[in-house]
């Protein structure tokens, strides 16, 4: 994926949690994705569950109809999985839905296609808005803590710490995943340097890229 390409998607999403966080007056650690989840029913955006047919391999799917949606999720999943699975869905939505046709993502494309990379991205970054990823990185959070607050799993946060660092850092992927192993291991005393150096890069320039007031 092309950087400007990522750019534009991650400065859409930043949108779109920026407007929840100054909606509620809320702190960027009390952020939950439940948040966006409702103001998007409030559009009219419908939010279901379906026990989908196991040998198709699906677990999310998004049906979209003159720019209405309806959005399903297998329940039979841990919470981390059905929340991404929930966004990711909404990311389809946000990103690829046109308001002239009916659309249908079933989740039957390869996840390496190009809408679903892109619903990724969405869904990483609606879980962990900027904002609150870069506090975090700032006040010295744990990988698990990170986890649990907001609710995304230690997967998820690998890939857009990984996503993050090829974008800003501008480090290779190897160097990309040692970061993000790095963090991930901060707790431990071999690791700590290596891992605040990377989380005080990224988040500098997170901000310094994306001209940030972190709050």
């Amino acid at each position: 994926m092309k950087k400007s390409r990522y750019n534009q998607i991650a400065n859409r999403t930043r949108q779109i949690t920026d407007k929840i966080l100054w909606k509620y007056n809320i702190g960027w650690q009390d952020y939950q994705v439940q948040l966006i989840i409702d103001d998007f029913k409030k559009q009219g955006v419908l939010f279901g569950t379906y026990n989908f047919d196991k040998g198709l391999g699906v677990i999310g799917s998004t049906f979209c109809h003159a720019g209405r949606a309806k959005i399903y999720v297998e329940p039979m999943y841990y919470e981390p999985r059905q929340n991404f699975t929930t966004v990711h869905e909404l990311g389809h939505y946000i990103l690829h839905v046109n308001e002239n046709t009916e659309d249908i993502f079933d989740g039957i494309k390869p996840m390496n296609s190009t809408t679903e990379i892109e619903a990724n991205i969405v869904a990483s970054r609606l879980l962990l808005p900027d904002r609150c990823l870069i506090n975090a990185l700032k006040s010295d959070w744990s990988y698990l803590t990170i986890c649990k607050t907001f609710g995304i799993s230690q997967s998820a946060l690998f890939h857009r710490l990984e996503m993050d660092s090829l974008v800003y850092l501008r480090t290779s992927k190897r160097t990309a995943e040692q970061g993000a192993n790095n963090l991930r291991r901060r707790t431990r005393d071999a690791y700590r340097k290596t891992a605040y150096d990377f989380a005080n890069n990224l988040s500098r320039r997170m901000i310094e890229v994306n001209s940030l007031c972190t709050y």
